[in-house]
Order: structure tokens, then C-alpha cells, then sequence
């Protein structure tokens, strides 16, 4: 039976603009994540959007309900595969509307992570992202989730050029890279350990060589911190210390800062 259709869409349109967002240069087969946009309908009774997509030469059997929201981000497109995009209205009912003006987008890979060994051991990337993007340049000596590691966060150039240069990478035997569009913490959490002689071992990670100040306070309320010692990254972003000064006291907070 054909519905009843009770809400129109005339007078909003989608719109699609791409985005990046790469978490690899491995084998990149997935496309840039694609973010589509829409103007509002003007019919009061719409509570909502619909977008539809797939292959153009398969059945458009993706569906997204975004609710209010008049952005959506596509994160599954294949690469170099056109896609057919479009969307409905629904009104309180749940019942849609007819489709809006379709959208065809063949979807672009991922961009690589060209990696390039320097004479003195130092690696170099570029990469190209949205001008203006602030990206964080992360590395892993295996590649296990817990062990990525951000090296910097920088600003992509006027046409989306970014350069890094990893001096710590003349230390180590390998080391993989990833690259992602938002920034991301350079200090981890501090992991801290009582010892059996009552001493304190504090650990955490920061950007290969990058000098730390430790700082700490007795009490999670006081905002007196005292400077507790000068710490720097090994090439892996390795920080361990000693708090000997922790066997006397019954408790302690610490925090870390890239001096």
C-alpha cells in the first residue's frame, strides 16, 4: 500500500563535502570519510531526516536517521566507488516524504603517509589533509591499540601540507604511524605504583625527548601544586620515576606538563 505522504522537502537540498580522517597509510582500500550536509525543510510538520546511500549499480539500501541533525558523516565508503546519496523527510507519524534531488559521489582513498628515512636516521612524513586541519601524528612499535603514542599535533598548511620530522626514529628498530584529523593528548594518563619500600614509581608517556615537569599536591582539593622533579622521554615516550619522598606521607597527586 502507498503511503500517505504528509510532508514535503521542497526548499532543502544536500549538499556532500569531504573530510579527513586517517588512521593508517596501510593498504589504504576505504575512502575519506564523507560528511553531507543539508539545508532545513520549512514544512513545520518534519521532525526529522533520513539519508540513503549506495553503489549506483546496487540497491540504495543504507539508511541513517539523523533525527534534527542537519549533518551526517559516512565513514564506510569503498574507494574509488560511486555512490548515489539522498534523503527523506519524516514527519511525527514516521511517515517520509519523497526524496530529495539525488547526489552522486565517487569516493576518494584515504590519502598515504609517504614516510622518508633521513641521512642521520630521522624519519620524515608528509601528508595532506584539509587546509587548516589540526592533526596529531601518532607512532606504535607494534601497532596494539594501547600502544599508539602521540609524537605532535600540528596544523596542516594553506593547501593541506603537513611535515613532520621524527628524530626519535634513529633510536629504535622500527616504528609504524598513523595520522588523525582532530588533536590528541601528548602526556597519558600517570600510572602510579607503591613499591614494597613504601617509595612511589610513576609512569606515563609523552613525545620522544620531550621534557617534563612533575608536579604534585596532598589533597585532589588543593591547587598549591609543588614542583617534584624535571623528567625527559626516552625514544619509545617512555617516562619512569621515583617519588622517594612519598613513604612519609599517606597520600599524594601528581601531574605532569611538557616544559
Amino acid at each position: 500500500m502507498q503511503k500517505n505522504v504528509v510532508t514535503r522537502i521542497f526548499g532543502w537540498f544536500l549538499f556532500v563535502t569531504a573530510i579527513i580522517c586517517s588512521t593508517s597509510n596501510v593498504f589504504a582500500i576505504i575512502a575519506d570519510p564523507v560528511k553531507l550536509s543539508w539545508s532545513s525543510a520549512s514544512d513545520a510538520s518534519v521532525k526529522g531526516y533520513i539519508i540513503y546511500y549506495g553503489a549506483t549499480n546496487q540497491p540504495t539500501t543504507n539508511r541513517i536517521v539523523t533525527g534534527t541533525n542537519l549533518t551526517v558523516t559516512l565513514d564506510n565508503l569503498q574507494a574509488d566507488v560511486t555512490y548515489k546519496i539522498y534523503a527523506t523527510s519524516y514527519n511525527a507519524a514516521g511517515v517520509e516524504s519523497p526524496p530529495s534531488n539525488q547526489v552522486l559521489l565517487t569516493a576518494k582513498a584515504i590519502p598515504r603517509l609517504n614516510l622518508s628515512r633521513q641521512a642521520n636516521g630521522s624519519m620524515k612524513l608528509d601528508y595532506k589533509a584539509s587546509p587548516g586541519a589540526v592533526c596529531a601524528v601518532q607512532f606504535s612499535a607494534n601497532m596494539k591499540p594501547e600502544s599508539w603514542r602521540t609524537l605532535t599535533n600540528v596544523t596542516a598548511d594553506l593547501v593541506g601540507g603537513i611535515i613532520v620530522t621524527d628524530s626519535s626514529a634513529a633510536q629504535v628498530m622500527r616504528r609504524f604511524y598513523r595520522v588523525a584529523l582532530s588533536p590528541q593528548p601528548l602526556i597519558s594518563a600517570i600510572s602510579i605504583i607503591r613499591l614494597p619500600d613504601s617509595k612511589i614509581q610513576l609512569s606515563f608517556t609523552a613525545p620522544p625527548g620531550a621534557r617534563c615537569e612533575i608536579e604534585y599536591v596532598t589533597s585532589s582539593s588543593s591547587t598549591n601544586w609543588k614542583f617534584l622533579v624535571y623528567a625527559t622521554a626516552d625514544a619509545e615516550g617512555n617516562v619512569t620515576l621515583i617519588d622517594p619522598g612519598a613513604s612519609s606521607v599517606t597520600s599524594r597527586f601528581y601531574r605532569a606538563t611538557l616544559r
